[in-house]
């Protein structure tokens, strides 16, 4: 397994990691194209983020999935997340500002839009996953089998709540980029951090997928990091 593990003590160190992460790779890569989650556990990074938006003015950033059937300014879409917490923040002009169309008449013929937009952008240069609590990363969710690009996908709880369906970048889109990055913080998320890393390669945990990946790294909290107690001398940072 090439991860490479770091652990912090809460989610603010983190949050702080991450965005210092970032910028510097930004920095570096001034035109970045960046594959980035919505959710709760990424928020802090971003309010982080727009503390220096000039940093991200020439990156690209795209959505990795979307609710099937909210409009963009349905306050649950993902379309609106981004735009509350990263494109106008950062600054973000629309071709800059990539999301999916979860209203799009044609699913099919939107995911390959998306995957032919990501291609005129010229591909990923690091996509950041947070982890679901059954191991699912962005939409992905576990399974016999995972489909390689954008698709759509049933949902399971909590987000089937939201809607039945959603639509996703798939696995290969993901891991194409030649930088990954998976963030999991707090309990809940404790048993899918060790199957992820303890585990097999396998559908079921499609975090689990990260393994095959040539430089993924994972940042976690201590709580998320709890069942890791064997690999956890030599990867604490920030104590």
């Amino acid at each position: 397994m090439t991860l490479q593990l770091h652990v912090f003590p809460d989610h603010e160190a983190v949050s702080q990691a991450l965005a210092g992460r970032l910028r510097a790779f930004v920095h570096q890569q001034p035109r970045a194209v960046l594959a980035l989650p919505s959710g709760g556990t990424p928020e802090r990074l971003y309010a982080l983020l727009a503390q220096e938006p000039q940093a991200f003015s020439a990156a690209t950033v795209f959505a990795l999935d979307e609710y099937v059937g909210l409009a963009p300014d349905d306050p649950r879409s993902f379309a609106a997340f981004f735009a509350r917490h990263v494109f106008g923040p950062l600054g973000l002009p629309p071709a800059q500002a990539q999301v999916l169309d979860g209203r799009a008449a044609d699913l099919a013929a939107e995911g390959a839009r998306y995957e032919e937009a990501i291609a005129r952008a010229g591909g990923m240069d690091l996509t950041l996953l947070g982890l679901g609590a059954n191991g699912h990363i962005a939409f992905n969710e576990p399974g016999d089998a995972l489909a390689a690009r954008t698709h759509v996908v049933e949902l399971a709880r909590p987000a089937a709540d939201v809607a039945p369906q959603g639509i996703t970048m798939g696995v290969a889109t993901l891991l194409a980029a030649p930088r990954v990055w998976l963030v999991a913080t707090g309990a809940k998320k404790a048993e899918a951090v060790a199957r992820m890393l303890g585990g097999s390669v396998d559908p079921r945990c499609p975090g689990s997928l990260l393994q095959l990946h040539p430089a993924a790294e994972v940042f976690l909290d201590t709580a998320a990091a709890d069942r890791l107690a064997y690999m956890l001398d030599e990867t604490r940072e920030g104590a």
